[in-house]
């Protein structure tokens, strides 16, 4: 089943000041796909799992949450170091 929802939330800054994000993405049937970790070459980790509808809920309604402004910031941050 394809995926229904790709989130990208920032999570914090490293040592350097560089902005690092976890990239959730879900199906309809539980699944879910984590990225994270960005590597020296600019990729990126991948993690996959399985959660049950009531967790996939509760992530949603955590990402909604999310102060826009603090992402965009983040978001600003990334295309600074061009």
């Amino acid at each position: 089943m394809g995926v229904v929802e790709s989130t990208e939330v920032p999570i914090f800054r490293d040592q350097e000041g560089k902005a690092r994000a976890l990239i959730l993405r879900y199906d309809p049937d539980g699944g879910v796909f984590v990225r994270y970790g960005e590597r020296e070459d600019g990729s990126w980790e991948w993690t996959g799992f399985r959660l049950t509808a009531a967790e996939v809920a509760l992530l949603k309604e955590f990402f909604n949450r999310i102060d826009p402004l603090h992402v965009q910031r983040l978001e600003s941050g990334r295309r600074d170091r061009g």
